[in-house]
């Protein structure tokens, strides 16, 4: 107990009297976690405050309840960690694992490209049923890739009887046309010759569209039995100089059209010369044709991964998407004249090569045609 009016009274017991009322006459004050204190007034025979009564009192509830709390706490947190650990060895058996099984063996399914094979995967969970859903796809597609390899088959050797009748018949019409053609030709020179000097203008005029019809036909001819015998290369070395040396030899190039030959004499080449000419006179008649109001073809070759890439590229009307895609395909022309074998005989001779031909136009802004050829057969 304290005096109230010692001037040497405590912290606590002065914070103790300012807080004890009628209302409330015991304060209490926890003063750390082992013990509580309790105060209060004692007063005087005139009900005078006189004392403060200070009372310490171990926390052994307190402390208990705080033992309890920790205790739930960590059983709590144990119970948590074994649920979560349980939980997480559960689910990766039960989900994840047969998951990854299942995704591992659908990758290498697709890898391998095996559609015969099927995921071995048995249960009555989810996955499970995914698994037999998927091999009943893959019997699907392999059902539906026997037909279709069956079909092309058929369509194939149905495709290649037409092509042998095709070739045949060709063929056989170039031979038989050949020889009235010869007839025709050798008739012409002959009134040529035998009236030389007694032929008016108009008589003169009528022998010379004979001759270019003849000549023309002949090229028909000609188109329709290179297309339908089977190509076999003469290879020598050459040189992508030489080749566009020669070929410009036999062509004739108009004064309206600029050609920039940028060919090198590097590097060599094997190739069957003639034939080669002959692409490459197709696809300079075509880009100067493409140029009527004049223009400039520009040809040039770099190496590309052990390959020679020729470079046509004129600045002429172009061509639309469509007639780009049907470009090279046999009979397909867009000329008034001609049967469209050009480019599609070129094709053939480029591939005999084991080569190939891309073209790229644009309408109004000009068509490049690239050509490649490996530098070793």
């Amino acid at each position: 107990m304290e005096r109230l009016d010692d001037s040497t009274l405590p912290e606590d017991f002065q914070k103790a009297h300012s807080n004890i009322s009628e209302e409330n006459p015991i304060y209490i004050q926890p003063l750390n976690s082992e013990i509580v204190a309790g105060y209060t007034l004692i007063r005087d025979i005139l009900r005078q405050p006189i004392l403060i009564l200070k009372v310490d009192i171990e926390r052994t509830i307190y402390n208990h309840g705080l033992h309890v709390i920790n205790t739930f706490y960590y059983y709590i947190f144990g119970t948590s960690v074994v649920f979560g650990v349980t939980s997480a060895i559960v689910f990766e058996r039960s989900i994840l694992s047969p998951l990854k099984r299942l995704s591992a063996e659908v990758t290498n399914i697709a890898k391998k490209g095996e559609i015969s094979a099927r995921i071995n995967m048995k249960g009555n969970d989810e996955v499970s049923t995914v698994a037999a859903e998927i091999n009943n796809m893959l019997e699907s597609i392999e059902r539906m890739q026997q037909e279709l390899n069956e079909s092309a088959k058929q369509l194939e050797q149905a495709k290649l009887e037409r092509l042998a009748i095709g070739g045949q018949t060709a063929t056989m019409a170039g031979h038989n046309l050949r020889n009235p053609l010869m007839s025709i030709t050798g008739a012409t020179y002959l009134l040529r010759q035998g009236l030389k000097g007694k032929l008016d203008k108009k008589s003169i005029e009528a022998l010379e569209i004979i001759e270019k019809s003849v000549r023309y036909a002949d090229k028909i001819v000609s188109d329709l039995l290179d297309y339908s015998k089977v190509i076999l290369l003469e290879l020598e070395e050459t040189t992508p100089k030489l080749i566009l040396q020669e070929t410009l030899l036999g062509i004739e190039i108009p004064k309206n059209v600029q050609l920039i030959n940028l060919t090198q004499d590097e590097p060599k080449i094997k190739a069957d010369l003639e034939k080669i000419k002959r692409v490459f006179t197709n696809i300079i008649k075509n880009a100067i044709d493409a140029m009527p109001n004049g223009g400039k073809l520009t040809i040039n070759c770099q190496v590309r991964n052990q390959n020679l890439e020729f470079e046509f590229s004129d600045t002429g009307l172009g061509m639309p998407t469509d007639i780009v895609e049907n470009a090279g395909k046999p009979f397909f022309t867009t000329k008034s004249k001609g049967i469209g074998l050009g480019l599609a005989i070129s094709k053939r001779i480029v591939e005999a090569h084991g080569g190939k031909i891309t073209i790229q136009s644009e309408e109004g802004k000009g068509t490049i045609v690239r050509i490649m050829l490996p530098i070793k057969q």
